[in-house]
């Protein structure tokens, strides 16, 4: 797990400016080699992502996992004690922009994924894992622009 959150502190995905691309990318590709399905929903200031479990589609209960991809800017980049890209593992702790936030949720999510593939998938129900941008600026194109383009529906 802290190999995923090392790979992803290093991919940079700052608001603003906003893209997500790289890491969206880094998502899929690990999904992919999971046996998830995953799809790009694309909008004008990132790029979301989305694996769907590779058994138990449609079936009911679902499960949703979700987690942003951005971070706030760096800031003073002076102000660091070590780079804000590098994960640095320190007395048990992981530090780098964006370990203890949602970078570190999502490195959770995409070890969870690939352990529940690793055993042969869910044995009953749909898993989904979104991973979003425009969150540090609360706005319209995470979450949100999923449920209105209709690339996740959590009533269905």
């Amino acid at each position: 797990m802290v190999s995923i959150l090392s790979d992803l502190v290093a991919l940079p995905s700052p608001y603003p400016p906003g893209t997500s691309v790289e890491i969206c990318a880094y998502a899929a590709k690990r999904l992919r080699k999971a046996g998830y399905r995953s799809r790009d929903r694309d909008q004008d200031k990132g790029r979301r992502q989305r694996g769907r479990a590779p058994q138990g589609q449609g079936e009911r209960p679902g499960h949703c996992f979700n987690a942003h991809v951005d971070t706030v800017g760096v800031g003073e980049r002076a102000n660091w004690k070590s780079d804000p890209y590098t994960a640095l593992v320190k007395g048990g702790l992981v530090y780098g922009l964006g370990a203890g936030n949602c970078k570190g949720s999502m490195a959770v999510q995409l070890w969870l994924a690939e352990e529940i593939a690793r055993r042969g998938g869910p044995a009953k129900g749909e898993l989904i894992f979104t991973f979003v941008a425009d969150e540090e600026n609360l706005g319209p194109d995470g979450m949100e622009f999923l449920r209105k383009s209709g690339a996740f529906d959590p009533t269905r």
